[in-house]
């Protein structure tokens, strides 16, 4: 569970995301890839069912009359098929940009999800072959205050390593005053190998 300061830092992302949308809902009644795609199977069915009509018509109607009503049936037919192929364009181009919407919505909710899981403890790493240094700083899930993990691993000058870990230890309680927790009775289970300070 994200802290608060978390939760309001994710807040803004998560208002567009909610802006985006999640793309067309799983109701064909309110897809419009789907209405135009059943658009233009009637649509075809419309011209197909003219075009009977009249070669029906046809076989029994003739003279001047006969070719301007197969000129009009057929530029009709002509027109509603390009009707049909135009609602069949148009709900491709809806489906991919509902594909398009949805995928922005579920990039976002990764982003959001990632950030939340990061920002809930920084850490900083650096060194070199002989020496790395690990510091997890996050929020305590029980006070308000922030923990400080300092992790210092060196390559076989460990009693060299430890000698100075005192040093700097003794330095920050001058500094900072001594609240230092001994190895013994700090805490486990938070870092592991970790001394709270």
């Amino acid at each position: 569970m994200p802290s608060a300061l978390v939760t309001a830092l994710s807040t803004p992302i998560r208002r567009v995301q909610a802006l985006v949308g999640p793309g067309w809902s799983g109701d064909p009644a309110a897809d419009p890839a789907a209405a135009l795609a059943a658009t233009r199977d009637m649509l075809a069915d419309v011209a197909h069912s003219a075009t009977q009509a009249w070669q029906r018509t046809s076989a029994e109607w003739a003279g001047a009359g006969s070719d301007a009503a197969a000129q009009f049936a057929a530029t009709t037919a002509a027109a509603i098929d390009e009707a049909a192929e135009r609602a069949s364009g148009l709900g491709v181009t809806a489906g991919r940009a509902a594909e398009s919407v949805a995928a922005a919505h579920q990039r976002l909710q990764a982003i959001v999800d990632d950030f939340e899981a990061r920002a809930g403890a920084l850490v900083f790493t650096g060194g070199d072959d002989e020496v790395t240094v690990r510091v997890v700083v996050r929020p305590s899930g029980t006070e308000p205050k922030l923990k400080c993990y300092i992790e210092i691993r060196c390559a076989g000058q460990l009693e060299q390593a430890r000698a100075r870990a005192a040093e700097v230890q003794d330095s920050v309680a001058v500094t900072f005053g001594d609240r230092r927790v001994s190895p013994a009775s700090s805490r486990r289970g938070d870092e592991p190998g970790a001394r709270t300070r």
